[in-house]
């Protein structure tokens, strides 16, 4: 349902646009930790991949930590995960995998999905940030944050709670194509959004 601002409200059973990821067996202690209750939020973000993505060949994930949405991601040949954490070699051979701080790292390719999910909100600035993942974009880019988490939530990790709307696209520059507000079954709620390229009408 709209919330009449221009974006799409997400119930806890996953109505709308989105479906709840299935449940996959796991070694990796952080995507254990998570999947099970950030269900709706990668449903979101999966269907909106597919459905702004469907022809992407490449994919990056910056800030993956060894999260397995991108099994999910499976009409994308190509896939590439960054991250400081070495969590990510949990992940199989199908993804490549590189350990490095996204800032200093030098890419030597645009990819056709860029994704960052959950990531943001731990930098003092994120702008440099986003911008770099504007530059190594060659078609879209889809982020997600807290949405109006307490300030008191996770307070050594989260530099901007409550991240609200305003500051959302102030960071981001530019209104996206597409935005939901995901709610899981606990009440957390994290906001999704699909970005085109700079180059096809971004800033």
């Amino acid at each position: 349902m709209s919330n009449g601002a221009g974006f799409e409200i997400i119930g806890v059973d996953g109505s709308g646009d989105g479906r709840p990821m299935q449940a996959n067996q796991s070694s990796n202690t952080y995507w254990q930790a998570r999947r099970e209750h950030n269900r709706v939020y990668y449903g979101h973000a999966t269907a909106l991949a597919k459905k702004y993505a469907a022809g992407a060949a490449s994919l990056i994930d910056v800030g993956n930590r060894g999260c397995e949405y991108v099994y999910e991601w499976d009409w994308i040949h190509d896939k590439t995960v960054l991250d400081l954490s070495d969590e990510i070699f949990r992940l199989d051979d199908t993804v490549q995998k590189i350990q490095q701080d996204f800032l200093a790292w030098r890419p030597e390719r645009q990819y056709d999905l860029v994704t960052c999910l959950q990531t943001l909100e731990h930098f003092e600035d994120p702008l440099p940030f986003i911008d770099k993942l504007h530059r190594i974009q060659k078609d879209i880019l889809l982020v997600s944050l807290p949405f109006m988490w307490p300030a008191d939530k996770a307070p050594l990790e989260h530099k901007h709670d409550p991240i609200d709307l305003p500051t959302i696209h102030a960071w981001l520059g530019s209104e996206p194509l597409e935005q939901v507000i995901a709610t899981e079954r606990n009440g957390t709620q994290r906001w999704v959004g699909v970005y085109a390229s700079r180059g096809a009408g971004g800033r």
